[in-house]
């Protein structure tokens, strides 16, 4: 499953052995080298491929990542046959049994974004040289920034598009992993942790990568906050992806402790504002620990009608004094006292408006632990947190990619061996299978479907629609898309966020 997965994602990896030697990569490594098969590849250096000219960068990033463990990014010039790429390669350390055995490297091609920056400097230029000329110049300008912005526009449109491509082809395989991986008892525990986290990892590169991108939720304005029902889960796993990537130089451990009663767990805030003072405490974490080697954890547990967020950091602590001013809302801003105080304002501020509150606990030299509470409320009609069924139902499961049907095949072995399923890659094909079907039949019709269905000219919601399904269940890493809930919601369709497709209850009912 992971070799699949890396094969096919969506841009160059490869990895290598301590002595610099590849040990594999995926089909587009081979393709941007021009490479015909990895006889050509495996067991060689960098001295021995087209971009030989450039081994000795190449070793010494190695070596360093090989000798400190750390990760490293370089914007380089990669020759190829044909032609002279620019990549931003990222280079980690290719761990087994927590020892270094090598190097792995993920590669972004930047060319057209270093054109793109290229082409809009030489327009800066031309345009100190077209003001000279009183008459032309306005023309020429207004048609330059013209060219300009829809240039712009349609790279903007075409990187949305490709940012959609790369959530369905990273994000689906990735999901279906997270929910297999539970359910391999066969698998020793060790193997089982080193998925974990490498799966862990290209999620948070994605994450990272589409973050700009998410559709931002319609709320409820109350004395002129916008609050609205946010998933804990998915908005704090995002920051936190954010400050790994954020503090990616520093010898930082990011730890994240989530209680399984609340993966569906939902408390109403602004969520730009609950997000900025979730990067602020940890941003103090972060300060006190002083460039030092340490540890951020931070736990999320549901107690009775609250939602608890701890903070939790090994640095040097806050002494009393700050953290008296701190909890008599008196501004500390003289250096960063012990690394907090900073943000602090704007802290108080979010909890105030969203019905919060916290308590700080820390003692000099031995770290700070912060507790916050918000209010829990309902899970919103939207979403759904488990899968009942009846003993006679059908499932039918939608989904373009193998990876998730295999996942969901784990899934429901292990909760309902019993229930009959029918898979469908094709959504015109399940719609013709069900429509073939009587009222009758369709009644016990369970249906799971995602919601994006590349290159097949319909959606999810499409085949909902279609259908008439009365049991259907959007599965869809979309969910926070308002216009995707709203067709939903009008259709009686619940919503199940694919981030949380592996924490779902699957369970039968009686009639």
């Amino acid at each position: 499953m992971l070799e699949q997965v890396l094969f096919h994602v969506p841009c160059p990896v490869f990895w290598k052995d301590l002595d610099g030697l590849f040990l594999g990569c995926n089909k587009l490594f081979l393709e941007i080298g021009k490479i015909s098969d990895y006889s050509e590849l495996i067991g060689k250096k960098d001295g021995d491929l087209p971009w030989k000219r450039y081994k000795d960068d190449y070793r010494k990033d190695d070596l360093y990542v090989i000798s400190t463990g750390k990760a490293v990014t370089r914007i380089e010039n990669i020759p190829l046959p044909d032609r002279v790429i620019i990549s931003e390669t990222t280079k980690t350390p290719l761990m087994q049994n927590d020892k270094i055995i090598g190097v792995l490297g993920i590669c972004l091609d930047i060319t057209d974004r270093k054109e793109k920056e290229r082409l809009e400097f030489e327009l800066k230029l031309s345009q100190i040289t077209i003001e000279k000329n009183a008459l032309e110049s306005q023309a020429k300008i207004l048609k330059l920034e013209n060219e300009k912005h829809q240039a712009m526009a349609e790279q903007q449109a075409q990187f949305r598009k490709i940012a959609a491509q790369v959530a369905h082809d990273i994000a689906s395989p990735i999901f279906a992993l997270q929910m297999i991986l539970p359910r391999c008892d066969d698998l020793p525990e060790k193997t089982r942790s080193a998925l974990s986290k490498f799966s862990t990892r290209i999620i948070d590169i994605t994450q990272n990568f589409l973050s700009q991108f998410k559709q931002k939720d319609d709320g409820i304005t109350i004395n002129g906050v916008t609050r609205t029902g946010a998933s804990v889960y998915t908005e704090l796993t995002e920051i936190v992806t954010e400050k790994k990537y954020e503090y990616s130089n520093r010898p930082i451990k990011f730890v994240t402790e989530i209680n399984p009663n609340s993966y569906f767990t939902f408390i109403n805030v602004d969520i730009d504002a609950f997000k900025r003072m979730m990067s602020n405490l940890i941003n103090n974490s972060v300060d006190a620990l002083e460039d030092k080697d340490g540890i951020i954890t931070i736990h999320m547990d549901t107690i009775d009608d609250k939602v608890q967020i701890i903070i939790e950091d090994n640095g040097k602590g806050i002494s009393n004094d700050v953290k008296d001013k701190i909890m008599n809302n008196i501004t500390v801003t003289s250096d960063k006292l012990d690394g907090h105080g900073i943000g602090f304002s704007q802290i108080r501020d979010t909890l105030n408006d969203n019905e919060g509150s916290f308590v700080i606990e820390s003692e000099l030299e031995q770290g700070t632990k912060i507790t916050l509470n918000f209010p829990k409320i309902e899970t919103p009609n939207w979403i759904t947190s488990k899968i009942e069924l009846k003993p006679d139902d059908l499932v039918i499961i939608v989904d373009d990619e193998p990876y998730v049907h295999e996942a969901w095949e784990c899934q429901f072995k292990t909760f309902v061996p019993n229930i009959t399923r029918r898979h469908f890659e094709q959504g015109k094909e399940a719609i013709s299978y069900i429509n073939n079907l009587t009222d009758e039949e369709k009644k016990s019709i369970f249906l799971l479907t995602d919601y994006e269905l590349l290159k097949q000219n319909l959606n999810g919601l499409d085949i909902a629609y279609k259908t008439k399904i009365e049991q259907c269940i959007l599965v869809t890493s979309h969910h926070n898309d308002w216009e995707i809930r709203k067709q939903a919601t009008t259709l009686g369709v619940k919503i199940l966020p694919k981030e949380l497709a592996f924490a779902v209850i699957i369970n039968l009912v009686n009639r």
